[in-house]
């Protein structure tokens, strides 16, 4: 037995007889192994935008829990660490806007299960451009197809001047809007924490990952 010292006994000490061999322990010394990723990075998700390809977001304040707005990622076949999580906003109306980060596992191609064992909390504060956030310190490891959402949790300090007319209107409102890549991804949409979700194969969010190998 591995882990146990060898004995020999000379078959006529063990015939005719009841025997009980007691087994010494004897631990087996390995040499150390060091288990640590390849140090490749790459990028997961939607990377660019189509111009005048269309716009996915919100449009006034009155937006709460379970509304949310994401795209499907394929991390690959193996275990990877999410290192980073990159937002592309078209505009925005607030100094901050705070969304929860959700990361599910799909069935039927579409979200399932909530992955994160933690609330995630994320603050965009740009009125455009990428949005880079670090999130190495929550060890997020996983692989394979997820589904990446952001849920709107609350804004703060609406700039007037920042407003946009919206499908026609004449009156401005205010926004967080992200880009979207046309024909490529899909973009995954629900009103709500009892809603079904939504999903547009031919369209997805400018929000993309760095993933470490």
């Amino acid at each position: 037995m591995i882990g146990f010292k060898s004995q020999t006994f000379p078959s006529r000490e063990l015939a005719g007889r009841e025997n009980i061999i007691r087994l010494t322990g004897e631990p087996v010394q390995l040499k150390e192994v060091v288990i640590k990723p390849s140090g490749r990075f790459r990028k997961a998700g939607t990377t660019s935008y189509t111009f005048h390809g269309g716009l996915a977001g919100w449009g006034g304040t009155d937006f709460g829990k379970g509304y949310e707005i994401g795209t499907k990622i394929d991390l690959g076949k193996l275990p990877v660490i999410i290192k980073s999580i990159h937002i592309h906003l078209s505009k925005q109306s607030f100094d901050t806007s705070m969304f929860r980060i959700h990361i599910r596992d799909l069935k039927d191609n579409m979200p399932d299960h909530e992955l994160l064992n933690k609330n995630i909390i994320i603050c965009l504060t740009k009125e455009s451009g990428w949005e880079d956030i670090d999130l190495g310190k929550y060890n997020l490891v996983y692989s394979r197809e997820v589904a990446l959402t952001l849920e709107w949790v609350k804004v703060r300090g609406l700039n007037e001047n920042k407003m946009v007319k919206m499908n026609g209107s004449k009156n401005s409102s205010a926004v967080v809007l992200f880009t979207i890549k046309k024909d490529q991804g899909c973009s995954y949409t629900r009103w709500g924490t009892e809603a079904k979700w939504n999903c547009d194969a031919n369209e997805s969010p400018g929000f993309y990952l760095t993933i470490e190998e």
